[in-house]
């Protein structure tokens, strides 16, 4: 009589050839291979570079379970951030979940604005403050800590349950994170009072999405939509920071913000009758993405 026979080993590669086949019936998905080889480099716990090593051994049982369930979870639709729970920024690997939204390379265009602005402000102040407002995930703020020399950087959001991510993104930035402090509230309501006209540098990536503006499914069915809306057109979140941002600054500081092209004309109107200088900027696709609102050298504007 036979004995039973021992269960076929797999390899992580024929796992992630396995997993591209499934991923390619779903409409979400547009390059299965690629997906399919960071889900299973994910669960494996290698880098890109170290894949070649590990791609022939066998993977563990655990590991063909999470395949399974990440891979289902793709083919429904979720994003690909969320089911890997983690997404390069910039120098960055943010932790991210439904709780936040998705850094994207435009905001990355944003960060290098902010850095530029707070070499800038560094040269006429010796306590250099950065603030971040409406975090998220950290990206934005995180960056800057790593990044620049800023003596203090300030992540707020009125969300608890994104500040709990950016949190746990900030413990995995090393000693920069000796520098950062978290705070919750409704934009400036978060900051102590003791900050007003200390603040070298504002930067925000608003919700700036029209309520009716349509969005991908991929969005709009599983990002947080009050990261998203900000009104009729969009600008409710951006026009309040512009009103609002001024008696926080240094002289000579600047409230740097993410919009949308469309948003630039009415933004920098309203910026223009605050600020002395105000700059428009583009992201990697050449499409107006951000403004820089600079107070004057002296207050009084």
């Amino acid at each position: 009589m036979m004995g039973q026979s021992e269960p076929e080993t797999v390899s992580w590669e024929k796992l992630s050839h396995q997993a591209a086949e499934q991923l390619k019936a779903s409409p979400s998905v547009d390059n299965a291979r690629w997906e399919a080889n960071l889900i299973v480099q994910t669960v494996c716990g290698v880098e890109t570079t170290d894949w070649l090593e590990v791609r022939g051994q066998p993977a563990t049982t655990r590991g063909v379970s999470g395949i399974d369930r990440m891979v289902a979870r793709r083919h429904q639709g979720e994003p690909l951030q969320y089911v890997l729970g983690e997404w390069g920024f910039r120098h960055l690997n943010l932790l991210v979940d439904r709780r936040v939204l998705i850094p994207r390379p435009e905001t990355e265009a944003v960060v290098e604005a902010a850095l530029g602005e707070l070499q800038r402000v560094g040269e006429v102040v010796e306590q250099l403050v950065a603030v971040d407002m409406g975090t998220g995930s950290g990206a934005i703020g995180l960056s800057l800590a790593v990044e620049s020399k800023a003596s203090e950087i300030w992540l707020t959001d009125i969300s608890a349950d994104s500040l709990d991510v950016a949190r746990a993104n900030l413990a995995g930035i090393g000693q920069p994170a000796t520098r950062v402090k978290v705070a919750q509230g409704s934009w400036f309501e978060a900051l102590p009072d003791g900050l007003r006209r200390s603040v070298g540098v504002i930067v925000a990536n608003p919700p700036y999405v029209a309520d009716n503006d349509h969005l991908p499914g991929s969005v709009v069915n599983w990002e947080p939509s009050g990261a998203l809306f900000a009104g009729p057109d969009g600008t409710t979140d951006l026009s309040h920071l512009i009103s609002v941002a001024g008696p926080w600054l240094v002289p000579e500081g600047s409230l740097v913000v993410e919009l949308s092209p469309p948003q630039v004309a009415s933004i920098v109107q309203q910026a223009e009758s605050r600020f002395a200088e105000v700059e428009v900027g583009k992201d990697l696709a050449g499409l107006d993405r951000w403004v820089i609102a600079r107070r004057p050298k002296r207050t009084g504007r």
